[in-house]
């Protein structure tokens, strides 16, 4: 477990905010940390990579309503555990990032600014309105209906991120998808430890703990779509 210390945030429009995680545990893009707010499950949250700004930091942006919001606000202290699951390096890598999300994007926009920080190119296609300031500025941001968005989309990523609700929705794509792609789930792992199993999700290699194999995993984990319903 890890005393949490914030020391910033930023009001990003409609209700988000953003703060900086002082001192974050060592972890990749793609692990998630689970914060423990007292008096309700403890809630996913996927930090950004360590800034260099000497105080290993990284952001984390926070959706409406959050319990974690109002302990910020007055400085509460935080228990975080983790990282959980996996690091997705086939995405930290890529030149050319496709994301794809129909709900709440925060859990993949970290891999937005990742990117664009290494000089990749970077569309962002939307299922809902989303602050602007919450936004990278250099990435393409399109808002629609995420499959007929996709299907439009020319076939030039070398890497694909999809996070839909519910998750199946693209998976086809996904799997037919020439470059690496993977598929954001919207679990919310209670335990983080495996004991209650109630993160279980069905791949190729039978049942598998998203608290342990992480929340983000190649769209090839899974069955074929067509088998799925």
């Amino acid at each position: 477990m890890h005393n949490t210390i914030w020391t910033e945030q930023q009001s990003i429009g409609g209700g988000r905010i953003r703060a900086r995680w002082q001192n974050i545990p060592p972890h990749t893009l793609g692990q998630f940390f689970l914060l423990d707010v007292g008096w309700t499950a403890p809630i996913p949250i996927f930090p950004g990579e360590t800034t260099a700004t000497g105080d290993g930091g990284a952001w984390v942006e926070l959706p409406p309503a959050h319990p974690a919001q109002p302990l910020l606000a007055v400085a509460a202290p935080l228990i975080a555990r983790g990282p959980f699951g996996k690091g997705v390096p086939a995405l930290v890598e890529c030149q050319h990032l496709l994301i794809a999300s129909s709900t709440l994007p925060e859990r993949v926009l970290p891999f937005a600014w990742a990117a664009l920080a290494r000089g990749a190119s970077v569309s962002i296609l939307l299922g809902r309105p989303y602050p602007l300031a919450a936004l990278p500025i250099a990435a393409e941001v399109y808002v629609g209906h995420i499959p007929n968005l996709l299907a439009q989309t020319p076939n030039w990523a070398d890497g694909l991120l999809i996070q839909t609700e519910p998750w199946q929705q693209c998976l086809a794509f996904a799997q037919k998808s020439l470059c690496p792609s993977y598929i954001c789930l919207p679990f919310s792992p209670p335990c983080g430890n495996g004991i209650c199993a109630s993160c279980a999700v069905q791949t190729q290699a039978g049942w598998q703990l998203t608290c342990q194999a992480g929340l983000i995993l190649s769209a090839n984990t899974f069955p074929n779509s067509q088998t799925l319903f």
